[in-house]
């Protein structure tokens, strides 16, 4: 959210988001979130310039077929919301491999902070949850169920950090 409101206040409009928002819980929350910003900002969403696909789609694992379709698409985002920096790193490849500069024509964010995100070319801006933070809060929530087995599931949020990097930059 906050790398998004940097950018639609630099004056970027469009939003896509980039992978299988179905696939889990997070990537399903990581689409909704970047939904309320633009709603937010009085944006509207043009679902016909995302590229959600099912996880086991090639498309989302087959450079030539990605390229494909961004070729295909008659305009795109200004920038995307990627699943995680998986997709983020693929994308941006195929970007480049359509034509496209990244961050000039088209910013990409990812998620996870992946060793990928600080290696690729430009690196990506990417959410960082810290590891630490996973840990003690898995500790936490297994020894609670362990002593209240009768609670029924529990669903924990934790704060990401962002990591700002070249795939955002502003020219």
């Amino acid at each position: 959210k906050q790398e998004m409101t940097r950018l639609i206040q630099a004056g970027y409009k469009k939003f896509g988001f980039v992978g299988d928002n179905r696939h889990c819980l997070s990537f399903r929350e990581r689409f909704e979130a970047m939904l309320i910003t633009i709603g937010k900002h009085d944006l509207s969403h043009h679902s016909s310039m995302d590229f959600i696909y099912e996880d086991d789609n090639p498309i989302l694992h087959k450079t030539e077929l990605m390229v494909r379709e961004i070729k295909r698409k008659k305009q795109l985002c200004d920038c995307y919301i990627c699943a995680n920096d998986s997709n983020a790193r693929f994308f941006i490849n195929a970007l480049h491999k359509a034509g496209y500069k990244c961050p000039q024509d088209v910013k990409v964010i990812g998620f996870d902070n992946a060793t990928s995100a600080q290696s690729s070319k430009p690196t990506i801006t990417t959410a960082s949850l810290s590891s630490d933070d996973i840990a003690n809060t898995l500790l936490t929530t297994m020894l609670h169920r362990i002593k209240n087995p009768h609670i029924s599931r529990l669903k924990v949020s934790m704060r990401t950090t962002l990591i700002q990097n070249e795939s955002t930059k502003i020219n």
